[in-house]
């Protein structure tokens, strides 16, 4: 698996364990996808891609799309979550309110909503870079 957010690293291998997947995760590496190695043969790509998230964001949309072919195996799935980026921001910023709301009020703040933070974050860091 691989997971630029180094800060995402913890939360994803609680999630394995919860569901007492530990031995499925084989490798938990931080590359970028454009960085991550093309293998090269067949027999070494992988089965399924799955790009969720924040890959909207690199830009051309070629590159990642090559990328994502290229490190997808022959009648293997190359899934994507697509986000639009501003209606994914509206998201993101009613989830920041909520984390903010339950810390204000004492509630405990709920995993998913500090993983959104941290998403929030990363997109101010990724918009900081020129779209065109």
């Amino acid at each position: 698996m691989d997971e630029p957010h180094e800060k995402a690293h913890g939360t994803i291998r609680d999630y394995f364990s919860r569901f007492q997947q530990d031995d499925r995760l084989k490798q938990l590496r931080s590359e970028d996808v454009l960085q991550f190695p093309a293998p090269l043969h067949d027999a070494e790509r992988f089965e399924v891609v799955d790009d969720e998230g924040f890959i909207y964001t690199i830009l051309p949309t070629r590159s990642w799309l090559e990328k994502c072919a290229a490190l997808t195996r022959t009648g293997g799935f190359f899934v994507v979550f697509y986000y639009e980026a501003y209606r994914s921001f509206m998201e993101l910023v009613l989830k920041v309110v909520h984390a903010r709301y339950r810390a204000l009020t004492g509630l405990v703040p709920q995993v998913t909503a500090e993983y959104r933070l941290m998403e929030f974050q990363y997109l101010f860091l990724r918009l900081e870079q020129p779209y065109f």
